[in-house]
Order: C-alpha cells, then structure tokens, then sequence
C-alpha cells in the first residue's frame, strides 16, 4: 500500500525534482566539514602541519672538539710553542677556527685564523705561539664555525695553559686538633725522694 503511494508520488514531475535535489544536497553535504570546506583541502592541511611538527631541530652546537682536552703544563714563563689539536665527527663541509688568549697570556705567531676542508677521520692542527709573562692559568678561547650543504654551526672551546706550579690550596685543620690551640704537652710520670730527718 505505501510502496504504491511512493510511486504515485515519484510519478509527478516536482517530486522527482524534489528527491533530486534532496540527493544531491546529501551527496554535497557528506564531503564537506562543519565550515563548509572539502574534507581533502582540510586533510592536506592536517599533513601539511604534521611535516612541520615532524622536522628535527638544529643541533645546539659545532659537532667538534679538542683531542686532548686535559690542562696544557708549562715549567716557566716565556715563549712557548704549543699545537692544538681538533677532532670532528662531520666529515663533509669546512671549518673555521679563529683563537684568542686571555691577558697574560699573548698569541705572537701570525696565523690565528685558521680554515679545514672536513674529511672523514681526519685531524686538524692548530699551531699556536704563546709568550707568557708570569705563571698562573690562562685560557685560549677557540670560536668555531662549521658550514655544510645543509648548516652552519658554531661552538666555542677554552684549552687550558698552567704555567708553573699550581697554588696549593689551603690544608683545613682537623677535626681532631682543631679546638686545640697550644701546643702538644707531653706527660712523663712524677718520681718523689723522701729523705730522713736530720740529713
């Protein structure tokens, strides 16, 4: 019975135009969002920000340093020739290192910049004459920058020069004689002699 009253009314040409309508406002309606925009540009948008959230950070810092990294000795003030030596884990690209010296401690030979192509298991020298003018510890400051295809970045390295002997440092007392002020008394066991009367 109801199926014959659809037909009856599908018959008409406005209902037909009605159900036409009807089907293509749900076919529209079912590729579009909530703001009316195609679910593909949304989606594309969606991988869009998940390739930016996705890229890896820049390293903090120069993939270098020194080999030696221990403190540099020196008997005595002077002139004193000292070579540096620098190790990289990137094999590809150039390096450059410009060094400088604290006070007390003058660089006096004319290379203080220095340039490397970047090879794998390679080695870099860094000759450097310092003239030193008392003893004490003095620092060399290395400033870095290494540029590949894809980066530049920069590191800076303190290698360390003791001239002398280094300060002793002060002992602190001990516990056991720290409240005790004099010096150590040594207790030797009394001997009395009693002589007789009348002598």
């Amino acid at each position: 019975m109801i199926n014959n009253q659809v037909f009856s009314y599908i018959r008409h040409p406005v209902a037909i135009a009605i159900v036409l309508a009807a089907s293509l406002y749900s076919c529209a309606y079912a590729v579009s969002d909530n703001s009316g925009q195609p679910i593909a540009n949304t989606s594309a948008a969606a991988d869009s920000n998940k390739s930016q959230a996705t890229r890896s950070p820049g390293k903090p810092g120069a993939a270098v340093q020194l080999k030696n990294s221990a403190v540099l000795f020196i008997a005595a003030p002077g002139l004193h020739d000292l070579s540096l030596t620098l190790v990289s884990s990137s094999d590809a690209g150039t390096m450059t290192v410009d060094v400088s010296s604290a006070e007390g401690a003058e660089i006096v030979s004319n290379d203080r910049h220095f340039e490397f192509a970047l090879q794998p298991d390679a080695e870099y020298q860094l000759p450097v004459t310092l003239n030193i003018t008392e003893e004490g510890r003095f620092y060399l400051q290395l400033h870095i920058t290494i540029t590949t295809e894809e980066q530049t970045s920069s590191r800076a390295i303190a290698a360390i020069v003791q001239v002398g002997e280094p300060a002793a440092k002060a002992q602190k007392p001990s516990k056991n004689n720290a409240g005790n002020k004099t010096d150590a008394v040594i207790v030797l066991p009394a001997q009395e002699t009693i002589l007789p009367e009348g002598n």
